[in-house]
This record gives C-alpha cells, sequence and structure tokens, in this order.
C-alpha cells in the first residue's frame, strides 16, 4: 500500500512539474472569439462564464476601465468594493460610481478584474434590437493586465503567449 501511495505522489508531482515547465515556457496563448456576435450585432463581444451562467462583455479598447451594466449586479458573483468615487460616465459626464471585484472564466481560465457599476441605458436598445444582452465593458485595465490585443481579422482577443499567472484585484 505504501509502495502504491509513493509511486502515486512521484507520478503527480513529476505530470505537474511537466506542466508548469510547458506553461513556463509561454507556450500557449488564449483566444477567445467574438465574431459570432460581431456578424449578428457589429460589436467585438465576448463570453465569459461563472458557474453555469454566461455573461457577454464588449471588448472596448477605448474604455479606461471595465464597466458592469447595474442590472447585472444580483446575476453575476462578485465582491462588493468600498466606497463610491466620481467617475466619468459614458456620456462624459461625472457620475458616483461603485466598484466591484469579479472573477470571470473562459473555459478553464480564470480572470479577475475590477469593474466600475453604472447604469447603461445603451445595453437595453442592443437587447431590445438584437436578443444580445451585454453585461458590461472590458476595457484596458483588463486587456493590459492579461496581455490581450484584438484581432479583427480573425475576429477574436488572444493573449500574446505570456505566462498566464492569476492576478488578483
Amino acid at each position: 500500500m505504501n509502495v502504491v501511495l509513493v509511486v502515486a505522489v512521484v507520478l503527480f508531482v513529476a505530470v505537474e512539474s511537466i506542466v508548469l515547465l510547458y506553461f513556463h515556457k509561454g507556450a500557449y496563448k488564449i483566444r477567445i472569439d467574438f465574431g459570432k456576435n460581431m456578424e449578428k450585432i457589429g460589436l467585438p463581444i465576448v463570453t465569459f462564464t461563472q458557474g453555469e451562467k454566461s455573461f457577454l462583455f464588449v471588448v472596448d479598447s477605448g474604455a479606461d476601465q471595465c464597466l458592469l451594466n447595474k442590472k447585472m449586479l444580483d446575476r453575476i458573483g462578485h465582491i462588493q468594493l468600498e466606497g463610491e468615487r466620481q467617475a466619468y460616465g459614458l456620456e462624459g459626464n461625472y457620475v458616483k460610481a461603485s466598484y466591484v471585484g469579479i472573477e470571470l472564466f473562459h473555459k478553464s481560465h480564470p480572470f479577475v478584474d475590477v469593474f466600475q457599476v453604472l447604469d447603461v441605458p445603451g445595453f437595453d436598445n442592443v437587447l431590445e434590437e438584437s436578443g444580445v444582452e451585454i453585461s458590461g465593458l472590458l476595457g484596458n485595465t483588463f486587456l493590459k493586465k492579461y496581455g490581450f490585443v484584438m484581432d479583427f481579422k480573425k475576429c477574436r482577443i488572444c493573449t500574446n503567449g505570456k505566462v498566464m499567472k492569476k492576478k488578483g484585484l
């Protein structure tokens, strides 16, 4: 019985080492397609999950921060961050905004970032016109943090192949 346990531990350590070496070399990229939604409504929209729930986010390289539609707060797992701050709203005016931390997944890859919470009436218009419910925007904080670049030719965002490390808030 002890020999089996020792062999199992050695095999586990060996496999884990190989996996870590593979990823440490930056030998993989994460690719997230947005072609289906680009064809449907003309926006680069990517899908993330939390458990069985799916959430759609517009990739917006012109946005400084990530944004969550206030209507999604009761549907998406989040951590409420303290305080409200003055922030630029979507129309360029100052608004009071709260912030939340959210962990999203694409396949098995976790992504964590801070999201500004605002009412976004424009997302309701997209829902009415196309049936697509947008949860929020992924802005530059997210794109820079994970090294994503947009590839409009192939309709996807992808990492540059560097090591993906779990990054916290």
